[in-house]
């Protein structure tokens, strides 16, 4: 009988599987699956099968509240498969500037020409880190992700050498510094910069919310895993989709409350779990979240957490009983 020890109170825990071939059938079906996505065009669909295969088998890996080792071979395997989809995205998101225009940029004092010249200088500065011999080419293709820390810093340096008022600002899981809903993934900076008394918000990494490869909204109900990203709900909306293609095109987006709350609304439903919907029966995929509400959550003063409740939100640690496929 397999068995292993647990990891919240050092005692052996025995796992009562009828029949732990039921784990190994599980392993060579993934293997399966993902040799048919090497081999096939419509990879998309087979990937949407791994997750839907998984969710519906989560049982054979979940035992009296504890996870089973095996488990973890089990997001290997699925990690491997999403790798195979990482060159593409989901929406046009091609940036629209070249680099070769940075001296008319740099002689034209508009607010447009400025926000473009501090994009276009934190790229440049990016694509050094990924050592690009071809600039105009290279940003096509890069995703910058897990690259916003640096960016974010990037603009507050060039807005500090400049004379120009900026924010960083870090978006944490939840909203929650304290809590690690994400085993420490999930969070994401991005700027603020005021120009003759406008607010402007920069984030020259947003593309990487839009990989398809993280942007399969049937990963929502998977234990221990990161869910759906942004992209896919930002694009969900007719108001929201239009931010998303204004921050994607130029690296910034003039900034209201509106565009405030749909940048920051698909964040909160990308954190979500199957958990989240199996409470609430709420497949709306919007939230209700006023600007006022997002003003405390990222000041520190309230979080996500506190109106939605932990076990809601990031890793998802049990299996959840949804009331109906998300896809």
């Amino acid at each position: 009988m397999p068995f292993y020890i647990s990891k919240k109170e050092g005692k052996i825990m025995l796992f009562k599987y009828n029949n732990i071939s039921e784990i190994y059938n599980m392993l060579e079906k993934l293997n399966a699956y993902s040799q048919e996505m090497s081999k096939e065009q419509n990879s998309i669909s087979k990937m949407k099968e791994i997750y839907e295969f998984v969710k519906e088998n989560l049982s054979v890996f979940y035992n009296d509240g504890e996870l089973s080792y095996y488990y973890g071979k089990v997001i290997t395997k699925i990690m491997g498969c999403e790798e195979q989809l990482s060159k593409t995205f989901i929406t046009e998101s091609d940036p629209k500037f070249n680099f070769e225009d940075e001296d008319n940029i740099n002689n034209l004092l508009s607010v447009d020409n400025l926000m473009n010249r501090i994009v276009l200088k934190t790229r440049k500065e990016l694509l050094k880190k990924h050592f690009c011999k071809n600039p105009n080419e290279e940003i096509k293709k890069q995703s910058f992700t897990n690259d916003c820390y640096k960016s974010s810093e990037i603009v507050k340096k060039i807005c500090d050498d400049n004379g120009i008022k900026s924010y960083r600002i870090e978006i944490y899981p939840g909203f929650s510094s304290k809590n690690n809903l994400c085993n420490g993934n999930g969070f994401h900076y991005f700027n603020i910069v005021k120009l003759y008394d406008k607010y402007y918000l920069i984030d020259c990494t947003y593309r990487q919310f839009f990989k398809l490869k993280g942007n399969f909204i049937e990963k929502i109900g998977l234990i221990n895993m990161q869910g759906c990203l942004p992209g896919t709900f930002i694009l969900m909306d007719k108001e929201r989709k239009e931010v998303a293609k204004k921050i994607l095109k130029y690296g910034w987006v003039e900034l209201d409350e509106n565009v405030l709350k749909a940048y920051l609304d698909a964040f909160a439903i990308s954190y979500r779990n199957g958990i989240y919907y199996e409470k609430t029966n709420d497949y709306s995929f919007k939230t209700s979240y006023s600007i006022d509400d997002y003003v405390k959550f990222l000041n520190g003063e309230d979080n996500q957490i506190n109106h939605e409740g932990k076990e809601s939100l990031g890793y998802q640690k049990r299996p959840a009983k949804m009331s109906k496929k998300i896809q």
